[in-house]
């Protein structure tokens, strides 16, 4: 039995001597060296000289950044989740307030035409259905916009003024006649 370190024999010397090999050939290989070698019109590089006495190219240094205090990525994230959901929730909200806003106003057209009333909201069209074409129209404009005014005379001696403006009922007035 050949002894290489004081109480061991080969067998268990061996996985020693191979630790301390690779070892001895990391630093060799951890430090890459890079050569620029031109080959007609092409520049190639190599881990090998391309011609004797070649020196290699000059490597940057890596750039190192330091993990910060605000390395928290799990926590950032979980923070933009969450701005992100109460961002959409007020959106929802605002949506389903002007949702419910058209609904309503949806609803009261319907149920004054079913009633046979002309209200604010209505298109010249849906006040035609109801009272028919009108005895008189006026127009004009104002702060607010175009204006078109229509008068409709009923039997019992009362009168309707219908104003429209940008081309919706913005008033209703009904006068009843002096006797």
């Amino acid at each position: 039995m050949t002894t290489i370190i004081k109480g061991m024999n080969r067998v268990s010397a061996l996985p020693i001597l191979r630790y301390c090999l690779l070892a001895a050939l990391l630093p060799a290989s951890a430090q890459a060296q890079l050569y620029r070698c031109q080959q007609g019109e092409v520049t190639v590089f190599s881990d090998k000289p391309c011609e004797a006495g070649a020196k290699p190219e000059p490597l940057p240094q890596p750039v190192v950044v330091p993990a910060g205090p605000s390395a928290d990525l799990l926590g950032e994230a979980e923070k933009a989740a969450k701005r992100s959901a109460e961002r959409n929730e007020a959106e929802n909200a605002e949506w389903h307030k002007g949702y419910q806003t058209r609904t309503q106003e949806q609803e009261k057209l319907r149920n004054a035409r079913v009633a046979g009333t002309v209200v604010e909201g209505m298109k010249p069209a849906e006040v035609r259905r109801i009272h028919g074409e009108p005895t008189l129209v006026s127009s004009g404009s104002n702060s607010k916009g175009e204006f078109e005014t229509w008068s409709y005379s009923h039997g019992d001696g009362t009168r309707t003024h219908v104003t429209f403006t940008n081309g919706v009922v913005s008033a209703v007035r009904t006068r009843t006649s002096r006797k």
